[in-house]
């Protein structure tokens, strides 16, 4: 028995003494770089919101960041209204004007407007600028991925709608702790046939919402930019997700002046070198000494907060470990000969939780054969319903009769339990169940079971509060 608890103690000590490698786990640092990047049309009579993605910023180290990157279709609803200009819309209130804004999100309740720099939609990317720096997020160092990166470990990280789970009920939404994060490992590497787009292919699950966010190495360097992902409708195992590399984005830093830092891969040679980079003007800001292989990655020359060497853990474990022993044996000894051992004493059961009481909430459903049933939740966001894979939430297969690209959006609206749906200029346009035609970009209210179609009456959805 004495050997027994010896042993244990030791071993926790061992534990204590030698923490398991960070190297490859998640670097949380990387959440205070994300934001939520959402856009809407702000009229003299209300406010219609597109729709959200995920941005994170880029910028000199030490500095509070004013730039930030995401994709070119987070923001396209935006650019399609205007951009920022003044327009005039028709509505069931009659014609107003507004304009249509990039908010960026630090928590739902803490937001300020950005502004495009540039954009490419081919690429999917684009480039935005707040009105001044900000404190609260610091930037990402970007690493251009290799193929030697093939089969690391690569986090997605975002706010997919997931994250906001109905039945969750969390205390904040879009803020810091609400951050999404999946683990997985980069597929491949690969051009688009055409476009000439480089692509990630990766396995780490994403999901709408987490597009324009960072996909990054363990070192916490974005490698990537979360775009899409590709579903066999007939094979739930058959997902596909992609990130635009970062070797795209980065000609457009250097070309609009954009600061940034990026860790540079050496092919050969015995350093590395971490390049603070702003339009064609590059300054080495430091220099790490590495030696024994072919492909290095530098690293900024920063000492983490609670970083300790690894020889100061082997003298604090030893240390613990002599210790412990000493206070085993004390105990022992003092204990003397083979006493009895008290008798158990059962811990006390606790009462069982009550069973959490089942809310209803707003939902879209599909009655279209091809989705057999689909049901979405949709309290808190906005669905896009078409036949993008990267824009929509309710994907119809591509060339469904009577469906645009980008359709038609509906989100509920809490303070009067309506559903809000509008038609977003469609080739065929968006009917009720009674075949009234919706006009294209005017807001209409419907009511928890009332049905509408695309195009034609096979592509039928309902609402309801369930």
């Amino acid at each position: 028995m004495k050997k027994k608890m010896l042993a244990l103690l030791l071993a926790v000590a061992l534990v204590w003494a030698f923490p398991a490698g960070a190297s490859a786990d998640f670097n949380t640092e990387v959440r205070n770089s994300v934001v939520v990047v959402s856009t809407c049309l702000d009229l003299d009579g209300g406010e219609v919101n597109f729709g959200w993605g995920t941005g994170f910023f880029v910028g000199e180290p030490g500095e509070d960041p004013t730039y930030l990157i995401t994709n070119h279709h987070v923001i396209s609803s935006y650019l399609k209204y205007g951009s920022g200009e003044l327009v005039e819309t028709e509505t069931t209130m009659g014609v107003m004007t507004g304009r249509s804004k990039i908010r960026v999100y630090y928590d739902s309740d803490d937001y300020e407007e950005a502004y495009p720099v540039v954009y490419d939609e081919i690429k999917d990317l684009a480039v935005l600028k707040l009105g001044s720096s900000t404190s609260k997020r610091s930037a990402l160092t970007l690493c251009s991925p290799t193929d030697s990166m093939v089969g690391s470990t690569v986090y997605a990280v975002g706010y997919p709608g997931l994250a906001e789970n109905l039945f969750a009920d969390a205390t904040t939404s879009w803020g810091l702790s609400d951050v999404s994060v999946t683990s997985g490992s980069v597929s491949r590497l690969f051009t688009t046939s055409g476009t000439g787009q480089q692509r990630i292919q990766i396995d780490c699950v994403i999901r709408h919402g987490n597009s324009g966010g960072p996909v990054v190495n363990d070192d916490g360097q974005a490698v990537g930019i979360a775009v899409s992902l590709y579903s066999d409708s007939e094979d739930s195992d058959g997902t596909i997700y992609y990130a635009v590399n970062i070797d795209e984005v980065i000609p457009y830093l250097k070309q609009y002046d954009v600061p940034y830092v990026e860790a540079s891969q050496v092919s050969s040679g015995d350093s590395g070198e971490v390049l603070t980079q702003s339009g064609t003007q590059d300054e080495t800001q430091g220099i790490v000494s590495q030696s024994g292989g072919d492909s290095l990655v530098a690293e900024p020359v920063v000492e983490k907060d609670g970083g300790v060497p690894v020889f100061v853990w082997v003298i604090v474990g030893v240390a613990v470990a002599a210790v412990a022993a000493v206070v085993v044996v004390l105990l022992l000894r003092k204990g003397g000969g083979n006493k009895a051992a008290p008798a158990a004493v059962p811990a006390p059961v606790p009462a069982a939780p009550a069973a959490p009481v089942a809310q209803k909430v707003p939902v879209l459903r599909s009655l279209a054969q091809q989705h057999n049933g689909m049901r979405i939740p949709i309290q808190g966001r906005q669905i896009l319903i078409g036949t993008s894979q990267t824009d929509c939430q309710v994907v119809f297969r591509s060339g469904t009769p009577g469906v645009s690209r980008r359709h038609c959006s509906i989100y509920w609206d809490a303070a009067t339990g309506d559903f809000v749906l509008t038609d977003l200029g469609s080739s065929f346009g968006t009917f009720l169940e009674n075949q009234q035609k919706l006009a294209q970009g005017v807001p209409y209210r419907l009511r928890p079971g009332d049905r509408f179609y695309l195009g034609a009456p096979e592509n039928l959805l309902s609402t309801g509060v369930e």
